[in-house]
């Protein structure tokens, strides 16, 4: 254990600024030291560091499972699909079975091949339905999980080049909303990255398809691609070679997939440009009266019980108002969490403290919903119910008229000897002003240099005091 602590600590150093105990220290060692043999080298830690490797680390359970079924669903689908439809249609061959799979799957439909039977046909029925449903919903989350860090890290870069006006609405320094900028350069933005990643790929898938097929130019083959990214299908390009088919398999899923993709992306875009503009809209709004008779209303519909003390909104109550009339939050998900909090104020204080949890420990459930039935609904004021009041002033609780803040004391005139002091200072400086009007430039220039050196000297005294403390 000495030679592996000894060696964990050489690894941390450069770390020391964070207090790490030595279970720790020595947990992180072993965990670098894959081989166990009380040795960290270079392999072990670059593979520790390596992005692929953090990146797995970082997967969620929900990833892992979206992966894991698109797999077994895509290989029963496939299998179900090619042994089927070969046994059923003697003439296909296991790619063009797989073929007609994909397609039936995707919902493209080319029409260049299609069953011949009615038991092919009940098949096709169950392989769209089956594949519709189940096998192509996995596998388009999957392919979104691949091209979503892509996408992401272009709008980030796109953002960092063309950054959005930040709006400071209480001159704190930090900024509170962003102003939306003009309808064309936001979805442009956004969809940017998406757009040039489906026609990077479309392009590409287009090459392919003229290597693979002599008898298509490279217009026919994008026309091919883009036509089957959107399901169309028509069938007119005919792919009649086995490699052809073959990476139609391949094309068919990546590009319907990463379409849905932009077109999900330009309905989040929409749903969030919208409540955006309704957010900026409340923010920059002023307060007035329809407003405020809005707020309160809805203010005594979420809280019947409070006695109004005519002084108006609290914050809290403000700002969910505002989230309510907003419809960033809604009421019915709000009003069961009020429920809740009445439920565990057990002594009905309309706070929530230690006191409640002590009542809540003593009793059984049954004695508490007994006591919460047997316990009156008093109403309460608004400062009963919300607590004293912050006091912005005063930077305190407002709990009397004497916390309020007192005008401030009167100065005293000053002594005489005070003003006697102030005269000379005076004085002087006007004497000094006269010496150096009377200098010369040379003379000026002497005086700077003397005071540059005398300051230079002090910083240096300043400096090596420093360093010897």
């Amino acid at each position: 254990m000495g030679s592996s602590t000894l060696r964990s600590s050489r690894h941390s150093r450069g770390k020391s600024h964070k207090k790490i105990d030595d279970e720790e220290l020595l947990r992180r060692f072993k965990e670098l030291d894959k081989s166990g043999d009380g040795f960290v080298d270079i392999a072990e830690y670059l593979h520790s560091r390596s992005p692929l490797v953090r990146a797995l680390r970082q997967l969620r359970r929900p990833v892992v499972q979206h992966f894991t079924q698109a797999v077994v669903l895509s290989s029963i689908y496939v299998l179900i699909g090619v042994l089927g439809y070969t046994a059923l249609e003697p003439e296909w061959t296991n790619v063009d079975a797989l073929y007609f799979s994909m397609a039936t799957m995707s919902t493209v439909g080319y029409g260049d091949i299609s069953p011949s039977s009615w038991n092919s046909r009940v098949l096709t029925l169950f392989m769209i339905f089956f594949g519709v449903i189940f096998v192509f919903v996995e596998v388009s989350k999957v392919i979104g999980y691949i091209t979503k860090p892509l996408t992401s890290s272009g709008r980030q870069m796109l953002e960092k080049a063309f950054p959005q006006v930040g709006v400071d609405l209480d001159a704190d320094g930090s900024t509170d909303y962003y102003k939306p900028r003009h309808p064309l350069i936001y979805y442009s933005k956004n969809l940017l990255p998406s757009f040039a990643l489906n026609m990077s790929v479309q392009l590409a898938s287009a090459a392919i398809f003229v290597s693979l097929d002599d008898t298509w130019s490279y217009g026919d083959a994008v026309y091919h691609c883009l036509v089957t990214a959107t399901t169309v299908g028509y069938g007119d390009v005919t792919n009649g070679t086995q490699g052809g088919r073959l990476w139609s398999c391949f094309h068919i899923l990546l590009s319907v997939a990463m379409l849905g993709e932009l077109i999900s992306t330009f309905d989040a875009l929409s749903k969030k440009r919208a409540a955006t503009m309704a957010r900026v809209s409340q923010l920059a709004r002023k307060l007035d009266a329809p407003l405020l008779d809005q707020l309160l209303t809805r203010a005594k519909a979420m809280r019947p019980l409070v006695v109004r003390d005519g002084k108006g909104l609290t914050e809290l109550e403000f700002v969910l108002a505002m989230l309510i009339e907003l419809d960033i939050v809604d009421w019915d998900q709000v009003q069961p969490f009020v429920k809740q909090f009445r439920t565990l104020d057990v002594n009905g204080d309309a706070r929530l403290g230690h006191e409640d949890l002590e009542l809540s420990l003593k009793h059984s459930p049954s004695e508490l919903r007994k006591m919460l039935q047997e316990r009156d609904e008093v109403p309460m004021s608004v400062s009963e119910r919300m607590g004293i009041s912050f006091d912005r002033r005063k930077s305190s609780c407002a709990v009397s008229p004497s916390s309020l803040p007192q005008p401030e004391p009167q100065p005293e005139p000053p002594s005489d000897e005070a003003q006697a002091t102030h005269a000379d200072a005076v004085q002087d400086e006007k004497s000094m002003e006269e010496r150096l009007d009377r200098m010369s430039t040379g003379e000026l220039e002497a005086l700077y240099a003397t005071i540059g050196s005398k300051l230079a000297s002090r910083q240096i005294v300043a400096q090596d005091s420093m360093t010897e403390l």
